[in-house]
Protein backbone atom coordinates (compact mmCIF):
# COMPACT_ATOMS: atom_id res chain seq x y z
CA UNK A 1 0.00 0.00 0.00
CA UNK A 2 1.34 3.45 -0.89
CA UNK A 3 0.25 6.63 0.92
CA UNK A 4 -0.34 9.64 -1.34
CA UNK A 5 -0.65 13.33 -0.50
CA UNK A 6 -0.66 16.46 -2.65
CA UNK A 7 0.95 19.73 -1.64
CA UNK A 8 -2.33 21.49 -2.45
CA UNK A 9 -3.82 20.31 0.80
CA UNK A 10 -5.52 16.92 0.50
CA UNK A 11 -6.67 15.63 3.87
CA UNK A 12 -4.86 12.81 5.58
CA UNK A 13 -6.29 11.01 8.59
CA UNK A 14 -3.10 9.33 9.77
CA UNK A 15 0.48 8.54 8.88
CA UNK A 16 0.33 4.82 9.35
CA UNK A 17 3.10 3.98 6.94
CA UNK A 18 3.16 0.78 4.95
CA UNK A 19 5.48 0.01 2.06
CA UNK A 20 6.05 3.50 0.67
CA UNK A 21 5.35 7.22 0.58
CA UNK A 22 4.27 9.26 -2.40
CA UNK A 23 3.96 13.05 -2.52
CA UNK A 24 3.36 15.53 -5.34
CA UNK A 25 5.37 18.76 -5.44
CA UNK A 26 4.47 22.19 -6.80
CA UNK A 27 5.51 21.14 -10.29
CA UNK A 28 3.00 18.30 -10.16
CA UNK A 29 5.94 15.91 -10.07
CA UNK A 30 5.49 12.79 -7.98
CA UNK A 31 8.18 11.73 -5.52
CA UNK A 32 8.30 8.27 -4.01
CA UNK A 33 10.17 7.21 -0.88
CA UNK A 34 10.49 3.76 0.62
CA UNK A 35 10.32 5.13 4.16
CA UNK A 36 10.23 8.46 6.03
CA UNK A 37 13.27 10.63 5.33
CA UNK A 38 15.74 11.42 8.11
CA UNK A 39 18.23 13.73 6.36
CA UNK A 40 16.89 17.03 5.03
CA UNK A 41 18.37 20.26 3.71
CA UNK A 42 16.16 23.36 3.64
CA UNK A 43 16.72 26.16 1.14
CA UNK A 44 14.16 28.59 2.60
CA UNK A 45 13.58 29.93 6.15
CA UNK A 46 9.85 29.19 5.89
CA UNK A 47 10.52 25.54 5.04
CA UNK A 48 12.90 25.24 7.99
CA UNK A 49 10.17 26.63 10.23
CA UNK A 50 7.61 24.21 8.80
CA UNK A 51 9.91 21.29 9.57
CA UNK A 52 9.93 22.34 13.21
CA UNK A 53 6.16 22.82 13.15
CA UNK A 54 5.67 19.17 12.19
CA UNK A 55 8.10 17.99 14.87
CA UNK A 56 10.93 17.17 12.47
CA UNK A 57 13.30 20.08 13.02
CA UNK A 58 16.04 17.76 14.20
CA UNK A 59 16.12 16.17 10.73
CA UNK A 60 17.26 19.43 9.10
CA UNK A 61 21.02 19.08 8.70
CA UNK A 62 21.56 22.31 6.77
CA UNK A 63 19.59 25.51 6.22
CA UNK A 64 19.98 28.91 4.58
CA UNK A 65 20.56 32.16 6.44
CA UNK A 66 17.54 33.81 8.10
CA UNK A 67 16.30 30.41 9.25
CA UNK A 68 15.77 31.97 12.65
CA UNK A 69 12.56 30.48 13.99
CA UNK A 70 12.16 28.73 16.32
CA UNK A 71 15.24 29.49 18.38
CA UNK A 72 16.64 25.98 17.76
CA UNK A 73 16.78 26.70 14.03
CA UNK A 74 19.60 29.18 14.60
CA UNK A 75 21.92 26.32 15.52
CA UNK A 76 21.51 24.52 12.17
CA UNK A 77 24.66 24.77 9.98
CA UNK A 78 24.30 27.34 7.19
CA UNK A 79 24.69 26.17 3.61
CA UNK A 80 24.12 29.49 1.82
CA UNK A 81 21.69 32.37 1.34
CA UNK A 82 19.60 34.04 -1.38
CA UNK A 83 22.79 34.97 -3.24
CA UNK A 84 24.25 31.50 -3.48
CA UNK A 85 24.60 28.02 -2.03
CA UNK A 86 27.59 26.04 -0.82
CA UNK A 87 27.12 23.06 -3.13
CA UNK A 88 30.03 21.13 -1.64
CA UNK A 89 28.68 21.47 1.88
CA UNK A 90 25.22 20.34 0.81
CA UNK A 91 26.67 17.26 -0.88
CA UNK A 92 28.73 16.49 2.21
CA UNK A 93 25.53 16.41 4.31
CA UNK A 94 24.18 13.61 2.09
CA UNK A 95 20.54 14.72 2.29
CA UNK A 96 17.78 12.34 1.23
CA UNK A 97 15.74 15.34 0.14
CA UNK A 98 16.35 19.06 -0.44
CA UNK A 99 13.32 21.30 0.16
CA UNK A 100 13.20 24.49 -1.89
CA UNK A 101 10.92 27.25 -3.21
CA UNK A 102 12.76 29.12 -5.98
CA UNK A 103 14.34 27.70 -9.10
CA UNK A 104 17.79 29.03 -9.96
CA UNK A 105 21.12 27.83 -11.30
CA UNK A 106 22.04 26.41 -7.89
CA UNK A 107 18.96 24.21 -7.57
CA UNK A 108 19.46 23.13 -11.18
CA UNK A 109 23.03 22.15 -10.30
CA UNK A 110 21.88 20.13 -7.29
CA UNK A 111 19.46 18.25 -9.52
CA UNK A 112 22.22 17.58 -12.04
CA UNK A 113 24.30 16.12 -9.22
CA UNK A 114 21.54 13.64 -8.48
CA UNK A 115 19.99 15.10 -5.31
CA UNK A 116 16.26 14.72 -4.75
CA UNK A 117 14.66 18.19 -4.73
CA UNK A 118 11.05 18.77 -3.67
CA UNK A 119 9.56 22.15 -4.53
CA UNK A 120 7.25 23.66 -1.93
CA UNK A 121 6.20 27.19 -0.95
CA UNK A 122 2.56 28.18 -0.44
CA UNK A 123 0.64 31.26 -1.59
CA UNK A 124 -2.71 30.29 -0.04
CA UNK A 125 -3.80 29.29 3.44
CA UNK A 126 -5.01 25.92 2.16
CA UNK A 127 -1.57 25.31 0.67
CA UNK A 128 0.14 26.15 3.98
CA UNK A 129 -1.96 23.46 5.66
CA UNK A 130 -1.15 21.15 2.75
CA UNK A 131 2.58 21.70 3.18
CA UNK A 132 2.28 20.76 6.85
CA UNK A 133 0.49 17.53 5.96
CA UNK A 134 3.03 16.73 3.28
CA UNK A 135 6.02 17.21 5.57
CA UNK A 136 4.29 15.08 8.19
CA UNK A 137 3.97 12.29 5.66
CA UNK A 138 7.48 12.76 4.34
CA UNK A 139 9.07 12.61 7.80
CA UNK A 140 6.70 10.17 9.51
CA UNK A 141 5.47 12.73 12.05
CA UNK A 142 1.79 13.02 12.95
CA UNK A 143 2.26 16.41 14.63
CA UNK A 144 1.90 18.28 11.35
CA UNK A 145 -1.61 16.94 10.84
CA UNK A 146 -2.71 18.40 14.17
CA UNK A 147 -0.99 21.72 13.42
CA UNK A 148 -2.63 21.85 9.98
CA UNK A 149 -6.09 21.31 11.47
CA UNK A 150 -5.48 23.96 14.13
CA UNK A 151 -4.25 26.44 11.52
CA UNK A 152 -7.26 25.83 9.28
CA UNK A 153 -9.56 26.37 12.26
CA UNK A 154 -7.85 29.69 13.10
CA UNK A 155 -8.27 30.90 9.51
CA UNK A 156 -11.95 29.97 9.64
CA UNK A 157 -12.33 31.99 12.84
CA UNK A 158 -10.81 35.06 11.18
CA UNK A 159 -13.17 34.65 8.24
CA UNK A 160 -16.22 34.44 10.48
CA UNK A 161 -15.15 37.38 12.64
CA UNK A 162 -14.54 39.75 9.72
CA UNK A 163 -17.05 38.61 7.09
CA UNK A 164 -19.62 41.34 7.74
CA UNK A 165 -17.33 44.25 8.57
CA UNK A 166 -17.15 47.38 6.46
CA UNK A 167 -14.38 47.10 3.82
CA UNK A 168 -11.24 49.20 4.28
CA UNK A 169 -8.92 50.11 1.41
CA UNK A 170 -5.29 49.31 2.12
CA UNK A 171 -1.73 49.17 0.83
CA UNK A 172 1.19 47.06 2.08
CA UNK A 173 4.74 48.26 1.49
CA UNK A 174 7.07 45.29 1.31
CA UNK A 175 10.10 47.45 0.49
CA UNK A 176 10.54 51.22 0.06
CA UNK A 177 13.06 51.75 -2.75
CA UNK A 178 11.92 50.48 -5.14
CA UNK A 179 8.40 50.13 -3.79
CA UNK A 180 7.18 46.55 -3.79
CA UNK A 181 3.75 45.53 -2.58
CA UNK A 182 1.46 42.48 -2.66
CA UNK A 183 -1.45 41.37 -4.84
CA UNK A 184 -4.41 39.27 -3.80
CA UNK A 185 -2.81 36.11 -5.20
CA UNK A 186 -0.10 36.18 -2.50
CA UNK A 187 -0.51 34.82 1.02
CA UNK A 188 -0.01 38.34 2.44
CA UNK A 189 -2.71 39.59 0.08
CA UNK A 190 -4.93 36.78 1.34
CA UNK A 191 -4.30 38.01 4.90
CA UNK A 192 -5.53 41.48 3.91
CA UNK A 193 -8.69 40.05 2.38
CA UNK A 194 -9.28 37.92 5.46
CA UNK A 195 -9.42 41.11 7.54
CA UNK A 196 -11.84 42.86 5.20
CA UNK A 197 -9.18 45.01 3.54
CA UNK A 198 -9.63 45.91 -0.13
CA UNK A 199 -6.05 45.92 -1.44
CA UNK A 200 -5.61 48.81 -3.91
CA UNK A 201 -3.19 46.63 -5.90
CA UNK A 202 -5.04 43.37 -5.36
CA UNK A 203 -5.95 42.82 -9.01
CA UNK A 204 -2.38 42.85 -10.32
CA UNK A 205 -1.24 39.53 -11.79
CA UNK A 206 2.23 39.47 -10.21
CA UNK A 207 2.06 38.31 -6.59
CA UNK A 208 4.68 40.84 -5.42
CA UNK A 209 4.55 43.72 -7.93
CA UNK A 210 6.68 46.84 -8.10
CA UNK A 211 4.63 50.05 -8.02
CA UNK A 212 5.36 53.77 -7.88
CA UNK A 213 4.44 56.58 -5.53
CA UNK A 214 1.97 58.07 -7.99
CA UNK A 215 -0.04 54.84 -8.07
CA UNK A 216 -0.27 54.74 -4.27
CA UNK A 217 -1.36 58.39 -4.16
CA UNK A 218 -3.98 57.72 -6.83
CA UNK A 219 -5.31 54.75 -4.86
CA UNK A 220 -5.49 56.85 -1.66
CA UNK A 221 -5.70 53.86 0.71
CA UNK A 222 -7.30 54.30 4.10
CA UNK A 223 -4.59 52.11 5.65
CA UNK A 224 -0.86 51.83 4.93
CA UNK A 225 1.16 49.01 6.49
CA UNK A 226 4.94 48.75 6.13
CA UNK A 227 6.58 45.36 6.63
CA UNK A 228 9.35 46.61 8.86
CA UNK A 229 10.52 46.40 12.45
CA UNK A 230 10.49 50.22 12.66
CA UNK A 231 8.32 53.05 11.30
CA UNK A 232 11.25 54.47 9.29
CA UNK A 233 9.68 53.50 5.96
CA UNK A 234 6.54 55.46 6.75
CA UNK A 235 8.24 58.85 7.02
CA UNK A 236 8.17 59.55 3.28
CA UNK A 237 4.42 58.97 3.04
CA UNK A 238 3.64 61.71 5.57
CA UNK A 239 4.35 64.30 2.88
CA UNK A 240 1.29 63.12 0.92
CA UNK A 241 -1.59 64.55 2.93
CA UNK A 242 -3.97 63.80 0.06
CA UNK A 243 -3.70 60.08 0.88
CA UNK A 244 -6.51 59.10 3.23
CA UNK A 245 -4.23 56.99 5.45
CA UNK A 246 -1.92 59.97 5.93
CA UNK A 247 -4.60 62.56 6.65
CA UNK A 248 -6.26 60.19 9.14
CA UNK A 249 -2.92 59.03 10.62
CA UNK A 250 -3.42 55.37 9.79
CA UNK A 251 0.18 54.49 8.96
CA UNK A 252 1.55 51.42 10.73
CA UNK A 253 4.31 48.84 10.58
CA UNK A 254 4.36 45.09 11.27
CA UNK A 255 7.44 42.95 11.78
CA UNK A 256 8.18 40.87 8.65
CA UNK A 257 8.78 37.88 10.94
CA UNK A 258 5.07 37.92 11.80
CA UNK A 259 3.60 37.91 8.30
CA UNK A 260 6.16 37.41 5.52
CA UNK A 261 6.45 33.62 5.68
CA UNK A 262 3.81 31.06 4.63
CA UNK A 263 3.78 29.27 7.97
CA UNK A 264 1.22 28.84 10.79
CA UNK A 265 2.92 31.73 12.62
CA UNK A 266 1.33 34.08 10.08
CA UNK A 267 -1.68 34.19 12.41
CA UNK A 268 0.33 36.63 14.54
CA UNK A 269 0.48 38.99 11.59
CA UNK A 270 -3.16 38.43 10.65
CA UNK A 271 -4.24 39.38 14.16
CA UNK A 272 -2.30 42.63 13.88
CA UNK A 273 -3.62 43.43 10.40
CA UNK A 274 -7.22 42.84 11.48
CA UNK A 275 -6.73 45.03 14.55
CA UNK A 276 -5.34 47.84 12.37
CA UNK A 277 -8.28 47.57 9.99
CA UNK A 278 -10.62 47.87 13.00
CA UNK A 279 -8.83 51.06 14.05
CA UNK A 280 -9.59 52.56 10.65
CA UNK A 281 -13.25 51.58 11.01
CA UNK A 282 -13.61 53.35 14.36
Amino acid sequence: MKLTLSLTGLLASSIALASGIQITDHYGQEHQFDQPVTRVVSLAPSLTELMFEVGAGDLVLGAVEWSNYPEEAKAIPRIGNHSGLNIEEILALQPEVVLYIWDNEHTARLQQLGLRLVKMGAETFDAIAGDLRTLSLLTGQETGLEVAEQFAAQIAEFQAANADKEPVTGFVQVSPDPIFTVADNSFIGAALNLCGIDNIFGDLEVAYPQVNTEAVVAGSPQLIIALSDTDEWLADWRAFSNISAVSQNHLYHISPDDISRPVPGIVRGIEQVCALADQVRQ
